[in-house]
């Protein structure tokens, strides 16, 4: 009953708040499937209009009803399946409202995060100008182990000094029946993880090297190509300006995590009842990436 209650809800704010409400079904609603609308307040909000201007933005926007007419299909044939009686779903419900206010409170406190002037990113422009006229187009291959295994990476470390590949250093982590996500990243030096950034500048080309962050999790790098790409001008003050709004708005986000975390009372039960968990709540709580950081 609680969760038929949660989606009627969210039906209502759907089809209350729309600024068309009122002006007759055919303008408010896109679709009606078997008795359930779809309104076009959805459509707008799956296809983020204005996003696309003419064509595009109707090809969009189709795509986006034809989507919600297949996602309320399977709504209905689970339904029909009593899946909703199930305690995943439930779950699920609870963690998905709990990801979007989080995801909302977070672009919240992002428009809270005071913007930095055009001469702070001026200046630090001209304190960092190593920093953008050297800028460089990094490609490289990047595998991502949960888990530190220091022996098993020293054993990783010692084949790719015999000169192993990176397929051959996978065969070996699959062998372990060790998981592991390969990506193909082609990012600036501005855009690259500050850590990550300082082994791959040590790199050779298709050397692979093997680190560990912290004890969270173990990665395989290795470097394809660097394409110079400098910035100069008004191009180098607005990345400037980016990456210190970025600064402030994770200042501001720590500052309010921080403070709730303080006021907050947490109470941990059975297993997780030690004083451990209050530590590794803060942690968790407030870890953040670090970012690059640029002195103004």
């Amino acid at each position: 009953m609680k969760s038929g209650l949660v989606f009627g809800l969210f039906a209502i704010t759907l089809a209350g708040c729309s600024p068309n409400a009122g002006k007759g079904a055919g303008y408010r609603l896109s679709a009606v499937v078997n008795g359930v609308e779809i309104t076009r307040r959805e459509v707008d909000f799956f296809s983020r209009r204005p996003a696309l201007p003419g064509a595009e933005g109707e090809v969009e926007r189709q795509r986006a009803l034809s989507l919600l007419v297949r996602k309320e299909l399977l709504a209905q044939h689970a339904l029909e399946m009593k899946l909703e009686n199930s305690p995943d779903f439930i779950i699920t419900m609870y963690e998905a409202r709990r990801k979007i206010l989080a995801g909302m409170a977070e672009q919240h406190l992002a428009t809270q995060a005071i913007k930095v002037s055009p001469e702070a990113a001026g200046k630090v422009v001209a304190k960092n100008h190593r920093f953008f006229s050297q800028r460089k187009l990094i490609v490289y291959d990047q595998v991502v182990i949960p888990g530190v295994n220091e022996q098993f990476l020293n054993s990783l470390n010692a084949s790719a000094g015999r000169g192993a590949s990176l397929h051959q250093l996978l065969k070996q982590v699959s062998a372990k029946k060790m998981t592991f996500r390969r990506t193909m990243q082609a990012l600036t030096t501005d855009q690259i993880d500050l850590g990550i950034f300082k082994v791959l500048s040590t790199l050779r080309l298709n050397k692979p090297q093997i680190a560990s962050i912290e004890e969270k999790f173990s990665m395989i790098l290795v470097l394809r190509a660097t394409v110079p790409m400098p910035l100069e001008g008004e191009a180098a003050n607005q990345a400037a300006a980016e990456i210190l709004n970025e600064q402030q708005r994770r200042k501001e986000l720590l500052r309010t995590l921080t403070q709730s975390l303080d006021s907050a009372k947490v109470t941990f039960f059975g297993e997780f009842a030690s004083g451990k968990s209050r530590k590794n709540l803060s942690a968790a709580v407030l870890d953040l990436p670090t970012p690059v950081l640029l002195q103004p």
